[in-house]
């Protein structure tokens, strides 16, 4: 049996370009998406004998006509509600239906492809290592919050939290810090902005985590962060920073573009979405979040510090794109 191979730009070019090779009897044995977004399809020619038998053990799918994208009409509706762009819908939905099986309802197809697509950040513990996870992003978009809330779930985790903070000038930013580590029984350091960031100024030492909040001024915020990675990208040091942008739901494209240019020069590891209480169309929010790259790791939906935090999942973003909340 021979196997032959079929790039296309989509499922559905893939497809057509095989039906015209081998004709409507080709076997799909596979397929799978390309580097450049196209599609590569594994085909076997139907033969009598033993090659079929073959491929019929094997259990090759068949050629199946792509799903029509007018069966996509409601979840264009739903998109649009969201806050999404019709120039992202339409491209969106292309590639979605073409993903689609026939037996899928257009709305769980949708789901499965945008949770597929949308990156999921992955926060692996570092046995021996202590993270510090730092939050950078505008004033007021929910950064001190969002470390309390996550430092609500270390803790329930039983996980050893330390708090510091770089917004040690802006009137009432220490004793809120403080506060918030006292809910979480946890020790809290205020740092200069001109002080040279290391593990031991963070208090690192004997902490599983360490949350750094920052102080929403790009300018200062990303050279000490930069410094602080190549401190603790040293070999042999017993820490390492996962810096974390965060975008309130509620905010513009253009002033998320904007931010995420201020910090362009930090090496990210993802980020956090805010504020999605404030909106019912966090559309622009989650086109953004796919066109950086940037993996999603947490989002929030409210001020309670126990329960308005949530880790990103396939099913939550698909919820976000196709209800406007969470479910």
């Amino acid at each position: 049996m021979q196997i032959h191979r079929i790039r296309g730009n989509d499922l559905k070019d893939a497809l057509q370009r095989a039906r015209r090779q081998y004709g409507e009897g080709a076997l799909v044995i596979s397929h799978e998406r390309t580097a450049d977004g196209g599609v590569s399809l594994a085909v076997a020619e139907r033969s009598s004998g033993g090659a079929a038998a073959v491929v019929a053990a094997q259990q090759p799918e068949p050629l199946a006509p792509p799903v029509d994208p007018a069966a996509f009409d409601g979840v264009r509706e739903r998109l649009a509600r969201s806050g999404c762009s019709a120039e992202w819908i339409d491209r969106m939905v292309e590639r979605a239906s073409a993903a689609a099986t026939a037996d899928q309802h257009p709305m769980d197809g949708f789901g499965a492809f945008i949770g597929r697509e949308l990156r999921i950040a992955h926060l692996p513990k570092s046995q021996g290592v202590t993270r510090v996870v730092a939050f950078v992003g505008n004033t007021g978009v929910g950064k001190t919050t969002g470390l309390a809330k996550l430092g609500a779930r270390l803790v329930r985790g039983q996980r050893l939290v330390g708090l510091a903070t770089l917004d040690s000038r802006r009137v009432g930013a220490v004793e809120q810090a403080r506060a918030y580590a006292e809910l979480l029984g946890a020790p809290v350091r205020a740092l200069r902005p001109d002080q040279v960031l290391t593990a031991e100024a963070l208090g690192a030492a004997g902490r599983d985590v360490v949350l750094l909040d920052t102080t929403g001024r790009p300018q200062s915020d990303a050279p000490q962060l930069a410094a602080l990675q190549r401190e603790l990208g040293r070999e042999g040091a017993d820490a390492r920073l996962d810096t974390f942008l965060v975008f309130p739901a509620s905010t513009s494209r253009a002033a998320l573009r904007e931010v995420t240019e201020a910090y362009g020069d930090l090496r990210l590891s993802g980020c956090v979405i805010t504020k999605l209480d404030e909106t019912r169309e966090p559309g622009p929010v989650l086109e953004h979040v796919m066109e950086t790259g940037l993996p999603l790791a947490f989002v929030s939906d409210g001020q309670d510090l126990g329960r308005d935090f949530h880790r990103a999942t396939p099913d939550l973003v698909a919820d976000l794109f196709l209800l406007g909340r969470l479910a």
